[in-house]
Order: structure tokens, then sequence, then C-alpha cells
């Protein structure tokens, strides 16, 4: 039996402001992103009603999971255009709030209380590691599943889901993680600017240290060779050169806090305060921004659309 999301109701016209064009950078995925963030306008939104009050978003390995609040459930969306959902699956335990979710080597992992679950992608079976510090971020990677929380990161084995010796990351209390180009990123979300860089087959310091990126950087997203990190201070977003650490352009400014990044070849899609912003990264300015009516706590980007989700309700932004 399924649980689907109630209703397919309103289309909004969003905010938008003028888009850029291309100035040629040399890095394919970013062309990609621009060409598609000078487009125009930004697109409608399409809200569900969801009966569980999500909490988290994540895209991986084709599939689209969402996770519920304090009732400690997992769902699939398997049909993106109703927003239909398969039954949920339990994993970290009622009560615990599920801030995050990352899918990758066929699996949903998923945070919790010093413990991460790892939900096979049929939701058939879990696996549960169990590590040293809060569980905040998670990413996947080729090369391991990375944990951060409280000054200590740890590595998860895709495989087994086996937790290795935690690292510690001083000045990173790490609320979000991002990996690329073979190298975890983890924002201090303190002032200082201070990102912190390890390998990620192995866990030693990447590169020259960490980087001085802003004055409070905190939201991270990447794609291809390229990192995103929101300063919450300045209210903007770094562009970032994953192997060699070095600025790509000026930040640029997106407004009200910025609390979520993701990308993909489509774009770079910020969650800052109650817009949602786009960004022409060639161009280093946004290409547009769309007003929220509700408040929204995560996001997600498909090949094909931008999803969020809060409170009780799934937004869906066709791309």
């Amino acid at each position: 039996m399924r649980f689907p999301l109630l209703a397919t109701a309103l289309t909004l016209s969003a905010i938008a402001l003028s888009a850029c064009g291309d100035d040629g950078s040399s890095d394919e995925a970013l062309r990609d992103a621009a060409d598609f963030a000078s487009g125009g306008s930004a697109p409608d939104m399409q809200i569900i009603d969801t009966t569980e009050e999500a909490s988290a978003i994540a895209y991986g390995d084709g599939h689209l999971w969402i996770g519920n609040g304090l009732s400690g459930t997992i769902q699939r969306v398997t049909d993106t255009g109703t927003g239909a959902v398969s039954n949920p699956i339990e994993t970290v335990g009622e009560g615990e709030l599920i801030t995050d979710l990352a899918v990758g080597q066929g699996q949903v992992w998923v945070p919790g209380d010093q413990e991460v679950f790892a939900v096979d992608s049929s939701g058939a079976s879990a696996k549960r590691a169990v590590v040293t510090h809060p569980a905040n971020g998670i990413a996947v990677a080729p090369e391991g599943v990375w944990i951060a929380g409280g000054g200590e990161t740890t590595r998860l084995d895709p495989a087994t889901a086996e937790a290795g010796d935690p690292v510690e990351t001083p000045g990173a209390f790490s609320e979000d993680i991002a990996i690329a180009a073979g190298t975890v990123f983890l924002p201090s979300t303190m002032e200082g600017g201070q990102v912190q860089r390890l390998a990620a087959d192995s866990g030693e310091q990447a590169g020259y240290g960490p980087l001085t990126v802003g004055v409070q950087p905190d939201a991270i997203g990447s794609h291809g060779d390229r990192v995103f990190i929101g300063d919450e201070k300045a209210n903007s977003v770094h562009v970032v050169d994953a192997k060699t650490g070095a600025p790509v352009g000026a930040p640029i400014p997106v407004g009200d806090l910025p609390s979520d990044i993701e990308a993909n070849e489509k774009g770079v899609f910020v969650l800052a305060g109650s817009q949602v912003v786009a960004l022409d990264v060639n161009a280093g300015r946004v290409a547009w921004k769309a007003q929220l009516t509700r408040s929204m706590n995560d996001m997600a980007v498909t090949p094909d659309a931008l999803w969020l989700v809060g409170g009780h309700s799934l937004i869906k932004m066709p791309l």
C-alpha cells in the first residue's frame, strides 16, 4: 500500500529577476548551469500537501527520498508527477528529527543521534552504524560516506556501513558537508571563515589545509569540480575550485540567510530565507528569485525539477 501525498494543488507565479549571459567559463558543468540560469524567469511552483511532516529530502541513484520530521521514517517518491510516496520505512526511531539525507552507493543514508542508518534503495533491508559524535551533515561519494558534527567527522564503509575512526575538525562544527574532486569540505558554521578539507579516501588533510571563505560559512553544495559555500553572515555564496581551493569569481549576494545549496547540470540553487535563488555562476550574479509562501527546510535537485520540503508541504519547481 502506498501513502500518496494528498493534493496536487496550486500553481504559483514566482518573483523573477532578469538573467545574464554566459561569460565563457572553462568548466563545462558551469557552462551548462549558466545556460539554464540565463533562460529568464523562475519556474512555477507545484505545491503538494504531505501526510507526514517532511524535514529533509535528497536525490540519488535515480530516486528521490523524503525524511519525515520526528517520526523517524523515510519515504521514496514513487511518482514525481503526483508526489505519491512509498510506505514509510522506519530508521532512526520516533522522536529523532531527521535533518539531512544522502543517497548513493545503492542506499539511503539517514543520520540520527550519533548513529547512521543505511537503508537499501528498495527499502528491504537496513544497516546501522554508530559514531562517537553528533551526526549532522552527511555526503556520499565513491570514496565513502562521510558524516560530520560536533567538531569531528567519520568515514563509513559504503558496503558494510562500518564506521572508521573519527577525525577531529577543529573549528568546524560542520552542520553541512560536501564532497568534490576527492575532497571532503566541512564549513565551520562559526565566524572566522574556516572550511576544513580532508582527503575523501583517507581523512588526511587535503591541499594546504583549511580554506578561509567569507565570514561564517555554513551551507554547502557541489557539482563537478566546483564547491558552492554560503556565508550566513554576509548573505552570499562563494564559488571555489574543488581541486585547488581557489575562489572562482567574487561572492554572489543572495539576500537573506543562505541555509541550503543544491547544484546539478541544470543550475545552482540556494534556499535563502523565504526565497529560492538561482545563480548564474558564470556571470557572478543572481539569475532569478522565487518567493516562497511557506517555510521550507531542505532542497534537492533532480534532472528535471527542484524540490523543497517543509512542514506538511512538498514543492516541485520544474526545470
